[in-house]
């Protein structure tokens, strides 16, 4: 049987030394679940960032559904974690493994941890907002379901400027020595074409006399 989550209750506990910290629970004796996140990046409202955001937040599930007497088999518990940028889809975080890992009911992790960097670089210059959410299925089972306050960010990415194209001495000086080649092949040019047209024949315009003596009065 699916169970949905029920009613949440939410309180904020602490917003010093640099973390927000915040308790989650069903209010129900039935699969009594409860958990408190503490984010620790992004921890202040407002916080700028450029190019990537450090995202650091722990889940310490307080309450959980336990099966004494698996009769029949108790459902596997796990987590379901992920992040939301403003109206983007969800994205699902896999917890840090570490020493401090308390493992409890079907090697259920009671103490995920999660540090990963976001890359933000896409995001236009402005106000963010960031929520984190936590699930706990049994099986196929959604036992309890819960999304923090949003976390509000502002990022300020660098103005890309365009780099002006600088050619390499090599190639610079290959563009001259081909632009002096084509100068001298066309002044040779120009030379041959001069020599050769002051060697043919000139050719000069037929004309017709008459001889003075044609006109001498024959006796």
């Amino acid at each position: 049987m699916l169970l949905l989550p029920l009613l949440i209750g939410v309180f904020i506990i602490s917003t010093a030394n640099g973390q927000i910290t915040s308790s989650y629970s069903n209010n129900s004796n039935i699969n009594t679940t409860a958990f408190t996140l503490t984010i620790s990046s992004p921890h202040l409202q407002n916080q700028t960032f450029s190019v990537t955001m450090p995202l650091n937040f722990t889940i310490d599930w307080t309450e959980y559904p336990s099966f004494t007497f698996p009769i029949p088999p108790a459902p596997k518990l796990y987590g379901y974690y992920a992040y939301a940028i403003d109206n983007y889809p969800e994205v699902l975080v896999s917890p840090n493994q570490s020493s401090s890992d308390i493992i409890g009911y079907s090697n259920f992790l009671v103490n995920p941890a999660f540090l990963c960097s976001l890359n933000i670089s896409n995001l236009a210059n402005g106000y963010h907002k960031i929520v984190i959410t936590a699930s706990l299925y049994g099986d196929e089972n959604l036992f309890f379901s819960a999304s923090s306050s949003p976390v509000q960010f502002f990022v300020q990415n660098p103005t890309l400027t365009p780099t002006p194209t600088i050619l390499p001495q090599s190639l610079t000086i290959a563009v001259i020595v081909v632009a002096v080649l084509v100068v001298i092949v066309s002044l040779l040019l120009y030379l041959r074409h001069r020599k050769t047209a002051n060697l043919k024949p000139r050719s000069f315009p037929t004309m017709w006399c008459t001889h003075p003596l044609s006109l001498v009065k024959k006796v």
